[in-house]
Protein backbone atom coordinates (compact mmCIF):
# COMPACT_ATOMS: atom_id res chain seq x y z
CA UNK A 1 0.00 0.00 0.00
CA UNK A 2 2.81 1.98 0.91
CA UNK A 3 4.51 1.81 -2.56
CA UNK A 4 1.07 2.76 -4.29
CA UNK A 5 0.18 5.16 -2.02
CA UNK A 6 3.51 7.33 -2.56
CA UNK A 7 4.82 5.85 -5.84
CA UNK A 8 2.09 5.41 -8.31
CA UNK A 9 -0.86 7.42 -6.80
CA UNK A 10 1.91 10.06 -5.72
CA UNK A 11 -0.65 10.97 -2.55
CA UNK A 12 0.01 13.82 -0.33
CA UNK A 13 1.70 12.43 2.77
CA UNK A 14 -0.22 15.03 4.38
CA UNK A 15 -3.41 13.47 3.75
CA UNK A 16 -2.83 10.41 4.62
CA UNK A 17 -2.11 8.48 7.99
CA UNK A 18 -1.16 4.16 7.81
CA UNK A 19 -2.24 2.76 11.00
CA UNK A 20 -1.13 -1.00 10.88
CA UNK A 21 -3.05 -3.19 11.56
CA UNK A 22 -4.26 -7.10 11.80
CA UNK A 23 -6.04 -8.31 8.66
CA UNK A 24 -9.00 -8.80 11.32
CA UNK A 25 -9.17 -5.23 12.07
CA UNK A 26 -8.80 -3.87 8.89
CA UNK A 27 -11.52 -6.12 7.91
CA UNK A 28 -13.35 -4.54 10.88
CA UNK A 29 -12.25 -1.23 10.26
CA UNK A 30 -13.26 -1.60 6.57
CA UNK A 31 -16.48 -2.94 6.88
CA UNK A 32 -18.05 -0.22 9.48
CA UNK A 33 -16.88 2.71 8.42
CA UNK A 34 -14.11 3.59 10.93
CA UNK A 35 -11.57 4.09 7.91
CA UNK A 36 -11.66 5.80 4.99
CA UNK A 37 -9.53 2.86 3.35
CA UNK A 38 -7.41 -0.59 3.79
CA UNK A 39 -5.58 -2.98 2.18
CA UNK A 40 -6.96 -6.46 2.68
CA UNK A 41 -6.06 -9.56 0.34
CA UNK A 42 -8.60 -12.55 -0.57
CA UNK A 43 -10.69 -13.79 1.19
CA UNK A 44 -11.12 -10.87 3.33
CA UNK A 45 -11.63 -8.69 0.55
CA UNK A 46 -14.50 -10.44 -1.32
CA UNK A 47 -16.04 -11.24 2.23
CA UNK A 48 -16.20 -7.20 2.63
CA UNK A 49 -17.68 -6.81 -0.67
CA UNK A 50 -20.48 -9.34 0.27
CA UNK A 51 -21.37 -7.92 3.94
CA UNK A 52 -21.32 -3.93 2.48
CA UNK A 53 -21.83 -3.60 -1.83
CA UNK A 54 -20.67 0.17 -1.26
CA UNK A 55 -17.13 -0.59 -0.53
CA UNK A 56 -15.56 0.72 -3.71
CA UNK A 57 -12.23 -1.49 -4.52
CA UNK A 58 -9.71 1.84 -5.98
CA UNK A 59 -7.19 -0.66 -6.80
CA UNK A 60 -6.35 -4.37 -7.11
CA UNK A 61 -3.02 -5.38 -5.91
CA UNK A 62 -1.58 -6.30 -9.50
CA UNK A 63 -2.43 -2.48 -10.10
CA UNK A 64 -1.12 -1.30 -6.78
CA UNK A 65 2.33 -3.72 -6.96
CA UNK A 66 2.64 -5.65 -10.27
CA UNK A 67 3.71 -9.29 -9.51
CA UNK A 68 4.32 -8.55 -5.88
CA UNK A 69 5.80 -11.46 -4.55
CA UNK A 70 3.58 -12.48 -2.02
CA UNK A 71 3.32 -15.97 -0.62
CA UNK A 72 6.11 -17.92 -1.87
CA UNK A 73 7.21 -21.45 -0.71
CA UNK A 74 10.98 -21.25 0.61
CA UNK A 75 13.15 -24.29 1.12
CA UNK A 76 16.86 -22.95 2.38
CA UNK A 77 19.96 -24.33 3.17
CA UNK A 78 20.79 -27.64 5.07
CA UNK A 79 17.09 -28.35 4.50
CA UNK A 80 17.28 -28.11 1.10
CA UNK A 81 21.01 -29.43 0.09
CA UNK A 82 20.93 -32.77 1.94
CA UNK A 83 17.21 -33.52 0.36
CA UNK A 84 17.09 -32.24 -3.23
CA UNK A 85 14.62 -34.87 -4.53
CA UNK A 86 12.14 -33.93 -1.44
CA UNK A 87 12.52 -30.25 -2.64
CA UNK A 88 11.50 -30.94 -6.15
CA UNK A 89 8.84 -33.23 -4.99
CA UNK A 90 7.44 -30.54 -3.02
CA UNK A 91 8.09 -28.20 -6.11
CA UNK A 92 5.68 -30.12 -8.11
CA UNK A 93 2.76 -30.29 -5.42
CA UNK A 94 3.30 -26.74 -5.28
CA UNK A 95 2.73 -26.33 -9.48
CA UNK A 96 0.04 -28.87 -8.65
CA UNK A 97 -1.68 -27.19 -6.35
CA UNK A 98 -1.43 -24.25 -8.65
CA UNK A 99 -2.84 -25.89 -11.71
CA UNK A 100 -5.75 -26.78 -9.52
CA UNK A 101 -6.16 -23.18 -8.77
CA UNK A 102 -6.54 -22.13 -12.00
CA UNK A 103 -8.13 -25.05 -13.61
CA UNK A 104 -10.80 -26.36 -11.25
CA UNK A 105 -11.24 -23.58 -8.68
CA UNK A 106 -14.36 -25.72 -7.14
CA UNK A 107 -12.56 -28.23 -6.38
CA UNK A 108 -9.34 -26.20 -5.23
CA UNK A 109 -12.17 -24.28 -2.92
CA UNK A 110 -13.10 -27.42 -0.88
CA UNK A 111 -9.08 -28.26 -0.17
CA UNK A 112 -8.61 -24.67 0.62
CA UNK A 113 -11.91 -25.02 3.72
CA UNK A 114 -10.25 -27.69 4.80
CA UNK A 115 -7.35 -26.64 4.82
CA UNK A 116 -7.67 -22.76 6.26
CA UNK A 117 -11.19 -22.24 6.36
CA UNK A 118 -11.99 -25.04 9.01
CA UNK A 119 -15.81 -23.95 8.42
CA UNK A 120 -15.12 -20.20 9.24
CA UNK A 121 -15.31 -19.15 5.76
CA UNK A 122 -17.88 -20.71 3.55
CA UNK A 123 -16.61 -22.42 0.64
CA UNK A 124 -18.68 -20.45 -1.99
CA UNK A 125 -17.23 -17.33 -0.34
CA UNK A 126 -13.53 -19.16 -1.01
CA UNK A 127 -14.98 -19.91 -4.37
CA UNK A 128 -15.38 -16.64 -5.44
CA UNK A 129 -12.11 -15.10 -3.45
CA UNK A 130 -9.92 -18.23 -6.00
CA UNK A 131 -11.89 -16.91 -8.64
CA UNK A 132 -11.27 -13.28 -8.18
CA UNK A 133 -9.58 -11.62 -10.56
CA UNK A 134 -7.50 -9.72 -7.84
CA UNK A 135 -6.14 -13.33 -7.03
CA UNK A 136 -3.17 -14.30 -8.92
CA UNK A 137 -1.38 -17.67 -8.95
CA UNK A 138 1.68 -18.61 -9.94
CA UNK A 139 4.29 -21.22 -9.32
CA UNK A 140 7.05 -20.02 -11.64
CA UNK A 141 9.89 -18.33 -9.87
CA UNK A 142 10.54 -16.15 -12.92
CA UNK A 143 6.99 -14.32 -12.44
CA UNK A 144 8.41 -12.34 -9.65
CA UNK A 145 12.04 -12.12 -10.04
CA UNK A 146 11.69 -8.82 -11.49
CA UNK A 147 9.16 -7.44 -8.96
CA UNK A 148 11.73 -9.02 -6.00
CA UNK A 149 14.14 -7.14 -6.46
CA UNK A 150 11.82 -3.75 -7.34
CA UNK A 151 10.50 -4.32 -4.06
CA UNK A 152 14.29 -4.86 -2.20
CA UNK A 153 15.00 -1.49 -3.93
CA UNK A 154 11.76 0.29 -2.40
CA UNK A 155 12.24 -1.40 1.34
CA UNK A 156 15.67 0.27 0.99
CA UNK A 157 14.34 3.72 -0.20
CA UNK A 158 12.09 3.44 3.00
CA UNK A 159 15.01 2.18 4.97
CA UNK A 160 13.44 -1.01 5.91
CA UNK A 161 16.96 -2.50 4.75
CA UNK A 162 20.02 -1.52 4.61
CA UNK A 163 20.82 -2.35 0.97
CA UNK A 164 19.51 -4.61 -1.48
CA UNK A 165 20.67 -8.15 -1.22
CA UNK A 166 21.64 -10.10 -4.55
CA UNK A 167 19.10 -12.22 -5.81
CA UNK A 168 21.47 -14.67 -8.01
CA UNK A 169 20.91 -18.35 -6.14
CA UNK A 170 17.93 -16.94 -4.52
CA UNK A 171 15.46 -18.67 -7.55
CA UNK A 172 16.39 -22.40 -7.91
CA UNK A 173 15.00 -21.87 -11.58
CA UNK A 174 16.43 -25.47 -12.23
CA UNK A 175 14.80 -27.01 -9.38
CA UNK A 176 11.71 -25.71 -10.85
CA UNK A 177 12.19 -26.77 -14.41
CA UNK A 178 12.53 -30.10 -13.59
CA UNK A 179 9.76 -30.48 -11.20
CA UNK A 180 7.47 -29.31 -14.40
CA UNK A 181 8.99 -31.25 -16.35
CA UNK A 182 8.47 -34.05 -13.69
CA UNK A 183 4.50 -33.17 -13.83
Amino acid sequence: MNYWLWEVAKADKADVQIIEMGIDATQGAILTGAVEGGSIREPALTIALKQNPKIKLIATGAEMFPNFPGVVVAVLGALADKNPKAVESLVRVVVRATNLLKEDPKRAASFVGAAFGKGLVAESILLDAIKSPQTQFTSDPRRIIESTAKLQDYQVKLGALDKAAPLDGLFALSVYDRALAGN
